[in-house]
């Protein structure tokens, strides 16, 4: 995949980012409206997307890049809680080294993982998104959670939330595809008519979320923010893309592996810290930051991935 390619498209991404962004600047946007977008872009149009990229696609199934997809998702999730257990060491308090330990970990595969993955590689590969979405899913409501936990040891209370419609629909998804059902023409043209509608609003909604940002020029100006940016956008994807090229398996493959390591940070770690009344501005910071610099750091790392 060329690079000028995935910047064509993540400048594309920012334009509907913008329209959100410009919304809330100039007002048209109040809390009820965001709650309920951030609704169907969850519960409908999300779980929607994933299972059109199934029921529409009449190829012959691919179920070796689906173990695949779970062996590089599990993988890539073991490398970032290594690299967030010795990154957090460097911080004194409690609350500083979960934080970076999450901000390291959970990246925004969803919001902006599944709108890279639908524009760049196409509809067919959302399902292997949907792979590393829900290995992220127990992740989080495993070791994210017990991160925060003030408490020892492991909960069952907390897998609760990993029983999400975000989780169904990934699951229903997978066991479609590998069941191979083919639904009638009605049902398949309605379900892609709400899956069409999720990569703009969930891009519009991340939009929104940047426009509450009253300064973002002094978000920008943090040095202790630009340190964390850089190794988590640039350092990591690219180390990351050595061992990736190399892989003895599809191209297509490991190119959405490179896309899923490239992603900015998620919004699920700053909603957990702000649910235990810690310090949020770290991490709202960079998650911000870290949004804003994928358009650029993106295509960066696929360019240097096509010279190794």
């Amino acid at each position: 995949m060329n690079h000028f390619v995935v910047l064509q498209q993540m400048v594309v991404i920012l334009i509907l980012v913008m329209g959100g962004f410009v919304c809330q600047r100039i007002g048209k946007v109040n809390e009820t409206n965001k709650k309920f977008l951030s609704f169907l872009v969850v519960n409908i149009f999300n779980p929607a997307l994933l299972i059109s990229s199934v029921i529409t696609n009449h190829e012959e199934r691919d179920y070796t890049s689906v173990f695949v997809s779970f062996a590089m998702a599990i993988a890539m999730f073991a490398i970032f809680i290594i690299i967030g257990a010795f990154a957090s060491r460097t911080q004194k308090e409690k609350s500083d080294r979960v934080t970076l330990n999450l901000m390291f970990i959970f990246s925004n595969l969803g919001f902006i993982g599944l709108p890279v993955i639908k524009n760049v590689l196409g509809d067919k590969y959302v399902i292997y998104n949907a792979i590393y979405n829900l290995v992220y899913n127990i992740v989080f409501y495993t070791y994210g959670i017990s991160l925060t936990s003030t408490k020892k040891g492991f909960k069952l209370a907390n897998l609760k939330g990993i029983f999400s419609i975000g989780t169904v629909g990934a699951v229903v998804a997978i066991t479609l595809f590998f069941l191979n059902i083919r639904m009638p023409l009605i049902v398949e043209e309605s379900v892609q008519y709400f899956g069409a509608s999720c990569v703009p609003l969930a891009l519009f909604m991340i939009g929104i979320t940047l426009g509450e940002e009253k300064s973002l020029f002094r978000i920008l100006k943090l040095k202790r923010n630009w340190i964390f940016v850089f190794v988590k956008m640039f350092i990591i994807p690219v180390v990351c893309a050595i061992g990736i090229k190399y892989l003895p398996i599809k191209e297509e493959l490991k190119f959405l592996g490179l896309l899923m390591f490239a992603m900015p940070v998620g919004s699920l770690p700053l909603l957990l810290l702000a649910e235990k009344g810690w310090d949020c501005t770290f991490a709202s910071n960079v998650t911000i930051m870290t949004t804003i610099v994928s358009v650029l750091s993106i295509p960066f790392v696929v360019f240097v991935y096509q010279f190794l």
